[in-house]
């Protein structure tokens, strides 16, 4: 990532998409500090990003898309026990960032393959790159 906005926008996802719980307790938030001090943004700015003044940007294209969502899944993650109510809210995110719902299925189902249900990025964009290449090939 090599702009500010790309990670200020990296940050506000993450913090919208955890904010699906009812409550987000210490390990939210320091997970969040520990991404804002990788990504240098500052306490301050994570403040305000954290708060919900900061509006979600779409990308536009697919392998930004696809990681970025990847990102949002090991996000949902951190605690180990991702609720209904996270992966319906990460099923939306998916949705909202254009991908067909098939391909968010083959996602969610076979997260339970992988340690700790989190997809190696390289089986993540074959999942997503599988779909798309069949579709046109249709």
């Amino acid at each position: 990532m090599s702009t500010k906005t790309e990670k200020t926008i990296l940050l506000s996802d993450m913090i919208r998409f955890r904010k699906s719980k009812e409550a987000l307790d210490d390990l939210d938030f320091t997970f969040f500090e520990d991404v804002a001090e990788a990504l240098e943004i500052s306490k301050d700015e994570l403040e305000v990003i954290y708060e919900g003044t900061n509006s979600p940007t779409h990308r536009k294209v697919s392998t930004e898309r696809i990681t970025h969502f990847h990102r949002l899944l090991l996000a949902m993650d951190i605690d180990k026990e991702p609720s209904t109510k996270d992966l319906e809210k990460a099923k939306n995110f998916g949705f909202r960032m254009g991908f067909h719902e098939s391909a968010i299925e083959l996602v969610m189902d076979s997260m339970g393959d992988y340690p700790n249900k989190v997809h190696t990025p390289g089986a993540f964009l074959e999942i997503f790159s599988d779909y798309y290449d069949n579709e046109e090939e249709e």
